[in-house]
Parts: C-alpha cells; sequence; structure tokens
C-alpha cells in the first residue's frame, strides 16, 4: 500500500490546509530547521495511530498536551489531517479530526469508524525519525525488549512474559477477589491456631500443605472429642462445639449477633422471582382476571341448565304431565321445554370455562404469593441477627473496649442505615399482602376490580425495588460488620473462656477454605516452575530470531551505509545476554560490536554517535521491509545528521536501493545540497522535490520544483545528438527526456499563470494542449508541442516498429527549448 497524497490543516506547524502529493517512488522535501518540515511526517503519525512517537515516549504527557492544535488557527476551524492510500486498483481516503483532549476522530472513505479497517495497528511504523533512530539503542534493557518485540512481532510473547512474571511474583496483586478471600481466610485461621499452644500439631500438620491435611482433620476431630459429650458422633461434634460458643457469647451478649451476604445462588434465585413476579402480572393475565365478571351474569344459567334437566329426565316416564306441578302439558310445551334446555346447555359451556379459569389464576396468584413470601425472608434473615435495642449495643461496646472504638462505629453506622431499610422492605412487603387478600376476595366473590390488579402490580413494583435497595445495603456492610463481629467473638470468647472452642469451630466451619487455600498455594507455587519454563522458551524464541534472521537483515543495510574509509569498529549483529553458567537471559537484548576482530562491550558505548545513526536507520529500515509490513512507504526524516560527506554520498545508493525493492520514499531533509545531489543520482526517477521556502503564522509555505533543469535535459539530449555511436537506446532515453521537459515545462508555467500545481507524471498530450492554450501560449508552438507525443509516448517505445530518428528529434528538442524559454520568460 502507497500514499498519493496528504492533506493538513491547523496541526502542528500547519496552520492554514496544504496538500502534499507524492511520487510513486521518490519524493524530496527540503525545509530549513523550524519551518513544520517535521510536522509533515507527525501529522500522518497522528492520523494512522491517534499519537505521535515524541509524545508516546515523552517522560512527561502533560507537558505536550494540547500541542498537536496549531495555537494560530481560527476558533472556528477543525484541526484535521487526510490522506489517500492506494493498494492496487484500490483507492482508500482516510480522514482524522482533532478533538477534545487530542482526541482523533477518524473517518474512512467518508464514513466515520472507531479504527481504521486496513491493518495500520501492526508493527513496524513507516517511518525513520531523527528522534526515535537510537530509541532502540539507548532504551533501557526491559524497554529494549519490548522495543525489539513489537520490531519482531512478538508483542503477544511480551505481554505473556510479563504477565507470568507478574503473577508468579506478586500473586496477591493479580488473581481474583474470590481466590484472595481464601487464601485471607485460610492465614487468619493458620494465625489464630498457631497462637494456642494445645493446637501446635495441628499447625505443624498445617504448613506441610495438602500433604498434611489428613494429619490435620485427625488431629481436628482428636481436640473437638476433648471438648464435646462423651459420645457425639464424628459428623455432629463441629455443630456441638458450636452451640456451646453460640450459647457462651448469648449469654455475655444477651442475644446473637450476625449478618449474611447474599450467596451466587442467593443473587440468581431474586433475579429468578423478580422475572416471575414482573412477568406474571402481564395483559394477558389481567385480561383473564376481568373476563371473570361473566361469572356472575351467568351463574344463575347453571341452575337453570340443572333444573331443566331434572325436568325432562322425570317426564321421559309420563311426558303428559309436568313433574314439578302435575298439570297437563302438550307436546309443543314439551318441545319448548327441550329447545330451552339446549339453549342453556350451550351457555353453560362458556360458565364451566370461566370456572377453570378462576381456579387457574386463583392457583397463579397462590403460587405467585408463595415465591414472595419465600423471597422476603430470604431478604430479612440477612440482617435478622443484627443488635436493634440500645442495651445490647451498649453491651457490645463495653467489650470491645476503647481499643476497638472505631469498630464499634463502624457497627453502629451499618445498624443505623440497616434499621430504616428492614423497615422500608416491611412496609413494603406488607402492602404487597394487602394487596394480595383484596385481589383474593374479588376473585372469590367473582367480582372482579382492575384497579386492584393495578394496585397489586404496583405496590409488588415498589417492593422489589426496595428489596434491591436492601440487598445492595447489606453487600456495602457486610465486610465491615463481619470484621467487627470477628473481633467481639473474639473478645466474648476471652471473657466465656471459649477461645480453644472457637478456634476448633472455625476451622470445622472453614474445613472447605482450607482445602482450597492448600490447592491454590500448590498451584502458586508450581508457577514459579512455569515461570522458568516461559523465561527459557522466551530467551530461545528472541535469540534465534535476533542472532540470526534480524542480524542479518540489518547487516545488510548497515553494509550499505558504511563507507570504505571507515576505521574498522563497527556493529556485529544482535545476541542475548548469558548467566554465568551459559544460560539465555530472557529480557536482555545485546547489541554487539566488534573493532578488527575483537568484540567490544556494546555498540552503545563503543560506537560513534555518526555510526548509532547509521545503525538505527539499519534497523528500521529493515524492519520495514519485513513480509508482515503492511506499508509500501516509507517516511525517512533527516537521516545524515552528524555525518560526513562520504556517508551521505553512500546513504544515497541506499535510497536507490529501496527504491528498487519497492518501497516508495518520502525523504525529508534541512540540506539543500545533498538533496540536490539525491536529485541527481536518481535523476532517471524523476520524483517529486518540494521546498519549503518560508514560514508565517499560516504555515510553511511550499513550493513544488522540477526534479531537475529543463535546459539539463535538453543538454543531454543535445549531446545524444550529436554522439554518432548513440544506439537505440541512447535515442530512446532522448526522447523520454523530451517528454518529462514538456510535462515539466507545461506544469511550471500552468503554476506561475493559474496558481495551481498539476502533476507532470500524470500529463498526456490532451492535458498539455489544454493547460498550455489556457496559459496563452501560441497555438503554432501547441500544435508542436503536441506532435513530439506521437514518439515521446512510453507506450511507442515498446514497439517492434519503433525507429528512432535523429532530424526528428532535433525539431523536438527546438520545440521544447523554444517553451522552456516561455518558462523562463514569461511573467504569471
Amino acid at each position: 500500500m502507497k500514499i498519493e497524497s496528504i492533506t493538513i490543516q491547523g496541526f502542528r506547524g500547519f496552520n492554514e490546509a496544504r496538500t502534499f502529493t507524492f511520487h510513486n517512488a521518490l519524493t524530496l522535501i527540503h525545509g530549513p530547521n523550524s519551518y513544520g518540515k517535521t510536522s509533515i511526517s507527525e501529522a500522518l503519525e497522528w492520523l494512522l495511530y491517534g499519537v505521535t512517537s515524541k509524545v508516546e515516549k515523552a517522560e512527561s504527557k502533560d507537558e505536550f498536551k494540547g500541542c498537536y492544535r496549531n495555537c494560530h488557527l481560527a476558533p472556528s476551524l477543525a484541526p484535521f489531517v487526510e490522506a489517500v492510500f492506494v493498494d492496487g486498483s484500490n483507492r482508500y481516503e482516510l480522514r482524522g479530526d482533532l478533538g477534545e483532549n487530542d482526541q482523533i476522530t477518524r473517518s474512512f472513505n467518508g464514513s466515520k469508524v472507531d479504527n481504521w479497517p486496513l491493518g495500520f495497528s501492526a508493527t513496524p511504523k513507516p517511518f525513520v525519525l531523527q528522534h526515535a533512530l537510537k530509541y532502540l539503542l539507548w532504551a533501557k534493557p526491559d524497554e529494549r525488549f519490548q522495543a525489539f518485540a513489537r520490531l519482531l512481532g512478538l508483542e503477544d510473547l511480551d505481554q505473556a512474559q510479563k504477565d507470568f512474571t507478574s503473577l508468579a511474583t506478586k500473586p496477591e496483586a493479580r488473581v481474583p477477589r474470590e481466590v484472595k478471600e481464601v487464601l485471607d481466610n485460610a492465614s487468619r485461621i493458620e494465625a489464630s491456631l498457631a497462637l494456642r499452644v494445645p493446637f501446635a500439631a495441628i499447625s505443624k500438620a498445617l504448613k506441610k500443605g495438602k500433604a498434611g491435611l489428613p494429619e490435620v482433620y485427625r488431629l481436628l476431630l482428636a481436640e473437638a472429642k476433648k471438648r464435646a459429650p462423651q459420645g457425639t458422633p464424628d459428623d455432629r461434634l463441629g455443630l456441638e462445639l458450636n452451640r456451646q460458643c453460640e450459647e457462651a457469647r448469648s449469654r455475655v451478649l444477651g442475644g446473637r449477633l450476625s449478618i449474611e451476604g447474599f450467596s451466587e445462588q442467593d443473587i440468581k434465585a431474586n433475579a429468578d422471582d423478580e422475572q416471575y413476579f414482573l412477568s406474571l402480572l402481564s395483559e394477558e393475565f389481567a385480561s383473564k382476571y376481568m373476563e371473570l365478571a361473566a361469572l356472575d351474569t351467568v351463574s344463575s344459567l347453571m341452575e337453570i341448565a340443572q333444573f331443566l334437566g331434572v325436568g325432562l329426565r322425570l317426564t321421559e316416564r309420563n311426558p303428559d304431565i309436568c313433574p314439578f306441578c302435575g298439570q297437563d302439558m302438550g307436546s309443543s310445551l314439551l318441545e319448548h321445554v327441550r329447545e330451552q334446555h339446549a339453549e342453556v346447555s350451550r351457555q353453560t359451556e362458556h360458565v364451566r370455562g370461566l370456572t377453570k379459569q378462576r381456579a387457574e389464576l386463583e392457583s397463579l396468584l397462590t403460587n405467585l404469593e408463595t415465591r414472595i413470601s419465600s423471597f422476603h425472608t430470604r431478604h430479612v434473615r440477612k440482617a435478622a441477627n443484627l443488635p436493634s435495642s440500645e442495651s445490647m449495643m451498649a453491651q457490645i461496646k463495653t467489650i470491645l473496649g476503647t481499643q476497638n472504638e472505631h469498630h464499634f462505629k463502624s457497627l453502629e453506622k451499618a445498624v443505623q442505615q440497616i434499621e430504616p431499610s428492614k423497615q422500608n422492605l416491611g412496609k413494603a412487603y406488607a402492602k404487597v399482602s394487602e394487596a394480595f387478600k383484596a385481589l383474593n376476595l374479588r376473585i372469590g366473590s367473582g367480582t372482579p376490580d382492575s384497579s386492584l390488579l393495578k394496585d397489586l402490580a404496583g405496590s409488588l413494583n415498589t417492593y422489589i425495588v426496595t428489596a434491591r435497595s436492601f440487598s445492595d445495603l447489606v453487600a456495602n456492610i457486610l465486610q465491615p460488620v463481619t470484621d467487627v463481629i470477628r473481633i467481639l467473638q473474639a473478645e466474648i470468647d476471652k471473657a466465656a473462656g471459649t477461645e480453644e472452642i472457637a478456634a476448633l469451630v472455625d476451622l470445622f466451619q472453614h474445613w472447605g477454605t482450607m482445602k482450597k487455600a492448600c490447592a491454590i498455594r500448590d498451584i502458586l507455587e508450581g508457577l514459579k516452575d512455569l515461570k522458568k519454563s516461559v523465561d527459557t522458551y522466551v530467551a530461545s524464541t528472541v535469540y534465534s530470531l535476533v542472532s540470526t534472521d534480524l542480524t542479518t537483515k540489518v547487516m545488510k543495510w548497515y553494509d550499505l551505509i558504511r563507507t570504505t574509509v571507515d576505521p574498522d569498529v563497527h556493529f556485529n549483529g544482535f545476541d542475548m545476554e548469558r548467566t554465568k553458567s551459559g544460560e539465555l537471559k530472557a529480557r536482555r537484548i545485546q547489541v554487539k560490536a566488534a573493532s578488527y576482530g575483537k568484540d567490544l562491550v556494546s555498540a552503545v558505548s563503543s560506537l560513534s554517535e555518526s555510526k548509532l545513526n547509521a545503525l538505527g536507520l539499519a534497523i528500521s529500515i529493515s524492519t520495514n521491509l519485513s513480509k508482515d509490513c503492511p506499508f509500501g512507504f516509507l517516511f525517512i526524516d533527516d537521516p545524515i545528521q552528524s555525518w560526513d560527506d562520504q556517508h551521505e554520498t553512500q546513504f544515497i545508493e541506499v535510497i536507490l536501493k529501496l527504491v528498487e525493492e519497492g518501497k516508495q520514499v518520502i525523504l525529508l531533509s534541512h540540506q539543500s545540497p545533498w538533496l540536490d545531489s539525491v536529485r541527481t543520482r536518481c535523476r532517471m526517477l524523476n520524483g517529486r522535490y518540494y521546498q519549503i521556502t518560508g514560514y508565517t503564522r499560516l504555515g510553511p509555505h511550499v513550493q513544488g520544483t522540477s526534479w531537475e533543469k529543463w535546459s539539463n535535459r535538453l543538454d543531454l539530449v543535445d549531446a545524444i545528438l550529436k554522439d554518432p555511436g548513440a544506439l537505440e537506446v541512447k535515442m530512446q532515453q532522448a526522447e523520454e527526456e523530451i517528454r518529462l521537459v514538456v510535462t515539466d515545462v507545461t506544469s511550471q508555467i500552468y503554476l506561475r499563470h493559474k496558481g495551481q500545481w498539476k502533476d507532470p507524471g500524470k500529463l498526456n498530450s490532451k492535458d498539455v494542449a489544454r493547460l498550455l492554450t489556457e496559459c496563452g501560449v501560441d497555438s503554432g508552438l501547441v500544435q508542436r508541442i503536441v506532435m513530439t507525443f506521437k514518439t515521446t509516448d512510453e507506450a511507442h517505445h515498446v514497439s517492434s516498429k519503433y525507429q528512432p530518428d535523429r532530424q526528428r528529434l532535433r525539431c523536438y528538442h527546438s520545440w521544447a527549448h523554444e517553451l522552456g524559454k516561455l518558462l523562463d520568460d514569461r511573467k504569471p
């Protein structure tokens, strides 16, 4: 993927919008220092990644806040960066708008997106920036490793190793809350047992971990039997000791004190109940409920049907006599009675359906009432044993003493919060119960009232909200109240002489916790071995990549930069640090150097600044040419700082090599003479050259410049024509030079006359004719210039019938020279 253009407004050094169109192979941008040149690469960096490397690596981010927006941009305007990328026949437009807090809003082909869909998050980034060249070399060991991991595509491996290291060295900071609670409880129980001499054997067995648990349980049962009534079954020992503790505590305290949290099972049951409550009181339920009103209207039909049915059965013996009054009854009257009975029987079918419906509704409401009762009980029992009287609170305060005053205040605050919440919950439940009672009465009487159903739904909704508030409060006060209760129980046990029994009860009640804690500790201990294995794997993986593949790639480009007159003090590859025993250190990458065949301490401490600069360039270039790099372009910013003439010249060969390998190069520099040398050496590329000629509040003043003077190109054509030994290839080159002169001069004339720049590389004969005509060029000269395209067009050079003609080229040379003179003489 290559970059076609970039437009910048209000970003860093740019105020007014400026557009740079890039050549497919090589674009040069010259500008003195502080003229906004680096802002071009920073703008693209920010567009692609939402942050520049300079800001990303800054130690003090505060100093860079707001640095992206140009301070002279009008408040009504928004800073933006827009770039066009091409990948084969696909063309992508990316735009980033700068918002508050330096945030970027992305648009892809005109539509807003959260992230670019083109894989721009991949490394390496397509920038060789002066401030970042030596970052890999001067970085701290761990930072250097992370940087190399990004270059090698090992970010996931790097992160996995850091996670393993963190978990193995500081597991308490990484394990889930539930696991930490298990470990904390186990440590508390172990500490309590260790304080008591009778339990020394239990404490010793606990230190064996999982292997010692059977012995711990055997000793636990033995100690429990000493303190329980003779003959107490083993499975009842814990319950019996707990009963003894609770009785002793109640005698001292005057009541029981406890709080329960909502377990996962409780939370699920609450959620299921709430969903059931709300779904049951639906419109369908209300509709069926109101249909019961018909029962009162048609209930007499059942009696009529029964009466007529009995009469018809009696007339079967004597059809002429009425069985009830004994009067004569004709056939017509009997038929009428039969018809009346049939009609009433049909109507009673509906009545039977309503009766069944009433029974179903009564059953649903009974089930609903039962579930609400269980729901309510599940809630209120959690805080049922918190102190509710002033006398008990006073007793608790006395037992805790002044040394635990802050714990007492925690309990006091919790009680003050929970009591009103309990009362609200009780009132809400009472209203639900009243609504149930009223509704059931009406259903039983067969006279339903829709307002009663609304009352039930409303009171039920209020109750659910109140219950949620209550459960949230219980969750909030659970830990502080539990801590107070534990301290209080310890003080009471001291006074009641039940400390040892309480310690055994604690172990009984948390036996499952102790088993979990042992398993967790075994796992955490095993993490040390796992960490060592991970470190070894990471080190060997990185070593194989940096010592062979990366070293080979970087050395290739480093050798292109070094000169023959350099002293033999150079970069000598990458390696991994090792321990005294020869094992690889996982996160220690070495940058080696050698002097005349002898190893030096390191490249960082041994190489000159210019050679470190060359090494940084070689690393950046080699990684950008990896097959995983999504970019076909490379921005290189001021690469030759601190270099001598030989290295400057040598680096031009590096640029040519990059272009040969298909890389689109955008080269930025403040050194105009060196860029002129680049143009001369790369003249056949006919790239693009921008000069930043000035800088004002509006930002950089940018001027497009010819890659080479038209007169120099025509001099080359003249030299070829005067060479009698010039063969077909040379003549083709001469015609190519003519075409370049024509398109480039046309573009420059149009820029001077119209103030708009046209890309010379995209101009054909029709474009040239139109542009020159618009600029008022003599029509005869325009026609002659257009004639040059008959053979200078690249397509003609591949024809088997193509034959170079010196006389024709002399005409082209003359016409192109005439056009060039217009560029020199003509005023805008």
